[in-house]
């Protein structure tokens, strides 16, 4: 009985470790930067073609990478210049969570809103909306 019991165990062991490595190829295949066709056929103990596929994610990620790196790199003399605020001074703006209110400020990076509970608050410009022109006119009716 003990040998019996002895030989499950030992073929339980193969087991686990058959699995183990199987989870470790896996894993490999799933992080892998190189061509998964090429992984593929190593694991399946094929030949496998000496160049990339092409297709497979990684082959396309290195292909963009290459075509960068072969572009020339153009140095503009001019300064970049900041966007101009997309939003001014005195504007109904609203925000999602906060509801409407004024610009107080606004610069490429930030815009400063009071809001009509008397509160300041800043965001960055793409969580502000801007209130439509026709509607503004009624949101400062409703509040006079």
């Amino acid at each position: 009985a003990a040998d019996a019991l002895e030989a499950m165990l030992a073929g339980y062991r193969g087991k686990r470790e058959h699995d183990r490595n199987k989870l470790e190829r896996m894993v490999f295949y799933a992080q892998t930067g190189q061509c998964r066709w090429q992984v593929l056929l190593a694991y399946l103990e094929e030949e496998a073609p000496a160049t990339r596929c092409g297709s497979c994610d990684n082959c396309r990620r290195i292909a963009r990478h290459e075509a960068a790196m072969a572009a020339p790199i153009v140095l503009d003399a001019a300064p970049q210049r900041m966007p101009e605020p997309t939003f001014a001074p005195q504007e109904t703006v609203k925000v999602k969570r906060y509801g409407r209110g004024l610009v107080v400020s606004a610069d490429a990076t930030s815009i400063t809103i009071e809001f009509t509970d008397g509160s300041r608050r800043c965001f960055q410009p793409g969580y502000v909306q801007p209130v439509s022109k026709r509607r503004a006119p009624k949101a400062a009716g409703a509040g006079a």
